[in-house]
């Protein structure tokens, strides 16, 4: 029977009988039922002769098409007609919950609005308000859909007034899989707890109830439904405590408990009625006599007695004992099984749980910083081509800044930072705007100071000076004085190879004030007429008493070593590595801007050191040029030692630079919240591991017969056992088996009391110590193949390795690694053997989601989807540990390029996606000669020597891999560069070489 709205309706097709309810459509199904089951028997000419009103009445079918707009209307206007006259009934919970969870499918997922949009189409007495329409919800989303379709099921069969169910029966909350029932005691609280399978036994106690006889088939009240939720919950957590004892199978369960209640077993419902009258306070399975049946049944007996004694052995045979002992041992493992299977899951939950606490810490602390960071300091970007527009953006967030301190700009003074020394890093719009905004900014107000690094890095030669004047002269008609100097100064170099100067040049710059007529000096007013003195400070100045302006100087800081130097990052997904460094390096005006925090803060100390004068409440520090954002740390560590207010306000060019600047603060302020390294009023940092209640308690080491376990876990036979059955004339050889599959499946355990030998020197090996499992190919070095087409010595290696180890490639493409001394010598796993040089990194774009074709044999895709190890500040990692380590401390791990996430049921084992494509193409500068033969000699080792060769031939290396150089950056794993390495210590004899 086809269905009339079966063609598409709102661009959703609508399946025939899909949805809900058509008026009438039970009754003509039912008809054209009866007349094919008479014309299939060939009797339908007799039916209809005989009934002529039924002829007539299905001769022909008027159906009455509605085009409504939505599949929802669709629905309403079916249950409109339900509701419409005496007859019909409004729709009930079972017909409510099948539209709703259709509705879902066909994208409806607001339950409860639709239900909203129904009551306002309907009289209220039949709205669906109250606890059906709540317990709607919670069926919906707590219920198994497996159990709603039996729900389903029973009511097509027996319509909604013949069934079992009632609305109070399914509103009631103590079905729900998530109550507790009230426990006697605390140690019933797990007995009492509902789940979903007891939820599940719940409603199939009812159903198969009512299919008994007549006499017993009625509606169940309310109190009914909560008394067996309560002994179902009570059944399935006894059941679950048996498993966890004894090794019963789940199947087990099923058929000799849950069956059996379910079909009204009188001694289940006997049982458990006595358990629930008792209510002893230590109740365990075995107290209760119909479990103790199924145990017995299933030959689950509780630890065998030991055997040793006399008498025992004297009537027993050696056959019997071994019989008892194959038993004993088999259910020891099956029982040590189950144990492994419960902390596996007890770890992986405790993992869980460790990581759900430590991202919330994470969220709670970088929710406080953002608001600590909005009330205290504003960062923000602006268009160096926009004329203006930097003094705008900076005067609407000094005034919201002030706003939220509850500040006049008239009782705050401004310290203006303005960091040129190296222009050259910076276009000249960027420089005009910052002039004329600094400017501005220290001639606004009498209490107002500008701080200025003079440049001392230019990239043309003999041209600092000259750049100094062109700069000084662009400030110095603006209303200002840059007559005053002083000097940043530094300890010492880190690097003796170091450029950057020990002594950065400042101009301390202050307003231009003119004081009125009849202020003079006592000479002129002695000697002279009155002469008034113009562009002069006031007496009294704001800054006067501070220690850089009296002195001249700052202490001595700290230089910023070359391998900390921070450099701005794009944050993007396909934004590619910067450099093929192992420490990123930070180059030309980049590398000579940044001063570091610890001379920021040294200026800060020689500037803001005491209290503000009167009618001054507070100071506000703007950085013009925020860079890497120096002075904001330095900012950040002087708030607090001072007793005033000290905002900040940052201003940048790059948005890149505001971006990366806003992920780096939010993660370091995070940190140093949760260090309490910066403490702020109101927030206490959660504890680094979650409390104990947080986490589940260790399930419980089992009893065994024979065996012991240790830890590992692991498990031991005593070694009387071992001694008295592995040379047994009848089953030694059967025990010694045994024995060898016990040690395959659970590991060899250690020595009860093991304790570490002081004088013999062995020692037993690091577990992260990596071995080469391939077998060694090695030769003599004068049997060495003949051909050679590349030679030189490898790179890196330690001292007393240096210029002992070279690396060989023939004329066959072979890679061989040669030792060319007299004496033996181990090379240690990850030991780089070859570089590829300089190179860039490219993005190849897919073409859909098929990857673009490149040349593989010139270009190097970083795929670490397949990769198993990963070089980290030179050593050999493994990569899921690295991510594992990150995740426990982070919260989170991620890599560059791909998409990661953990396997279910193992912590440290992660599925790698890549998302997108990024290869690296070497540009080696390959420095040698050409000699005799046509062999290529090097002069400066391996480190371009894997450019050299088809990158298809790597696929040989049986020792060896190409392996990337990682580094953490704030997108995650960043791709340095790929190099050759060796995949396990390698220990080579000397004038011997070996293939890798």
């Amino acid at each position: 029977m086809t269905s009339p709205w079966a063609s598409e309706a709102m661009g959703m097709p609508v399946a025939p009988f899909s949805l809900g309810y058509v008026k009438g459509m039970l009754r003509a199904s039912t008809a054209l039922a009866l007349l094919h089951m008479f014309w299939h028997h060939g009797q339908a000419d007799a039916l209809l002769q005989t009934f002529r009103a039924l002829k007539e009445s299905c001769s022909t079918v008027y159906v009455f098409h509605i085009q409504l707009p939505s599949v929802e209307s669709e629905v309403f206007q079916n249950f409109l007609l339900s509701i419409r006259d005496s007859i019909s009934k409004p729709p009930n919970f079972i017909t409510w919950l099948h539209t709703l969870r259709q509705l879902k499918q066909k994208g409806y997922e607001d339950s409860a609005a639709v239900i909203s949009r129904f009551n306002a189409l309907v009289p209220k007495s039949a709205w669906l308000v109250g606890a059906k329409a709540n317990a709607l919800g919670n069926v919906m989303a707590l219920f198994p859909s497996s159990l709603i379709q039996d729900l389903e099921t029973h009511v097509s069969k027996w319509g909604w007034e013949g069934s079992a169910l009632s609305d109070d029966c399914l509103s009631t909350k103590k079905v729900l899989p998530t109550h507790m029932h009230k426990a006697p005691h605390k140690s019933w609280k797990q007995l009492c707890s509902m789940s979903e399978t007891a939820t599940a036994l719940t409603f199939k106690r009812i159903i198969r109830d009512h299919e008994k006889p007549g006499a017993c088939r009625k509606k169940v009240d309310k109190q009914k439904v909560e008394s067996l939720a309560e002994t179902a919950a009570l059944l399935v957590n006894l059941s679950t405590q048996m498993m966890e004892q004894f090794p019963v199978k789940m199947q087990d369960v099923e058929t000799h408990i849950f069956e059996a209640w379910l079909d009204g077993s009188h001694g289940w419902d006997l049982e458990l009625h006595e358990v629930q009258t008792e209510k002893r306070e230590k109740l365990a399975v075995t107290d209760v006599e119909m479990f103790r049946d199924v145990i017995d049944m299933l030959k689950c007996q509780r630890p065998v007695a030991s055997t040793r004694s006399s008498e025992i052995l004297l009537i027993r045979l050696d056959e019997d004992k071994w019989t008892l002992i194959l038993k004993q041992l088999e259910y020891d493992f099956q029982a040590f099984r189950v144990y492994l299977s419960k902390m596996q899951s007890f770890e992986v939950a405790v993992h869980h749980a460790k990581l759900e606490w430590n991202k919330r810490r994470r969220e709670e602390a970088a929710q406080w910083s953002t608001q600590w960071m909005s009330q205290k300091c504003h960062i923000f970007a602006y268009d160096p081509q926009s004329t203006g527009q930097l003094n705008r953006l900076l005067a609407e967030h000094c005034l919201a800044l002030l706003k939220n301190n509850s500040l006049e700009k008239t009782a705050v003074a401004t310290l203006s930072y303005l960091n040129w020394s190296a222009p050259a890093s910076r276009s000249q719009s960027s420089q005009d705007a910052e002039a004329t905004c600094f400017c501005q900014l220290v001639a606004e107000q009498p209490q107002n100071l500008g701080l200025l690094l003079s440049p001392v890095f230019h990239y043309k030669v003999h041209q600092r000076h000259a750049l100094e004047h062109f700069l000084l002269k662009t400030l110095s008609g603006r209303g200002v004085d840059v007559d005053s100097q002083a000097v940043l100064m530094y300890k010492e170099r880190k690097d003796a190879r170091d450029t950057r100067p020990l002594l950065y040049p400042l101009r301390i710059v202050r307003p231009y004030v003119d004081m009125g007529p009849t202020e003079f000096t006592q000479d002129e007013t002695e000697t002279g007429p009155g002469k008034r003195k113009a562009r002069v400070h006031p007496v009294v100045h704001f800054w006067q008493g501070a220690r850089l302006l009296s002195t001249g100087r700052t202490e001595e800081a700290e230089q910023v070593p070359n391998t900390q130097l921070k450099f701005v990052e794009d944050l993007s997904d396909t934004a590619l590595p910067l450099t093929t460094d192992d420490y990123a390096s930070v180059r030309g005006g980049k590398r000579f801007e940044q001063i570091g925090a610890s001379a920021a803060l040294k200026l800060l100390e020689s500037l803001v050191d005491k209290d503000l004068p009167n009618g001054t409440h507070a100071v506000v520090l703007v950085d013009l040029a925020l860079g890497v954002g120096d002075m904001f740390w330095a900012w950040l560590e002087r708030c607090k030692a001072l007793r005033f207010p000290l905002l900040f306000l940052g201003a940048t060019s790059d948005p890149m630079t505001l971006e990366w600047f806003q992920h780096h603060c939010l993660e370091e302020l995070s940190e140093k919240l949760l260090s309490e390294d910066l403490k702020l009023p109101g927030f206490t940092p959660k504890s680094t591991e979650p409390p104990a209640d947080v986490l589940l308690s260790a399930p419980p080491v089992p009893q065994l017969n024979l065996c012991t376990v240790r830890p590992g876990p692991t498990i031991a036979i005593p070694e009387k056992v071992i001694a008295e059955w592995s040379t047994n004339p009848n089953h030694g050889i059967e025990f010694q088996n045994l024995l060898k599959e016990m040690v395959e499946e659970f590991g060899e355990p250690k020595p009860a009391n093991q304790t570490k030998a002081t004088g013999d020197g062995q020692q037993e090996p690091s577990p992260k110590k990596r071995r080469l499992t391939e077998p060694l190919e090695t030769v003599p070095v004068e049997k060495m193949p003949d051909t050679k087409l590349v030679e030189a010595a490898v790179n890196g290696l330690k001292k007393d390795l240096a210029g002992k180890i070279t690396l060989r490639i023939d004329g066959s493409q072979g890679w061989w690694l040669v030792n060319v001394s007299q004496t033996s010598c181990t090379i240690a796993a990850g030991t780089v053997v070859a570089g590829f040089g300089t190179g860039n990194f490219h993005h190849q774009p897919r073409k859909g989601q098929e990857v673009a074709e490149v040349d593989n044999e010139k270009l190097l895709l970083c795929d670490m989807s397949v990769a198993e190890s990963i070089l980290m500040n030179g050593k050999l990692e493994n990569l899921s540990e690295v991510l594992h380590a990150k995740e426990l401390q982070k919260g989170k791990a991620e890599i560059c390029y791909h998409a990661v996430t953990q396997k279910a049921g193992d912590m440290k084992a992660f599925d790698i996606v890549r998302q997108v494509e990024v290869y690296f193409k070497p540009n080696p500068k390959v420095q040698g000669q050409v000699e005799d033969g046509g062999e290529i000699k090097l002069n400066k080792g391996t480190g371009s020597f894997a450019a050299l060769v088809p990158f298809s031939s790597f696929q040989a290396f049986k020792h060896a891999a190409v392996i990337w150089s990682m580094r953490w950056s704030p997108k995650g794993l960043m791709p340095i560069k790929p190099q050759i390495c060796l995949r396990g210590d390698l220990v080579l004899d000397g004038q011997t070489a070996v293939k890798l």
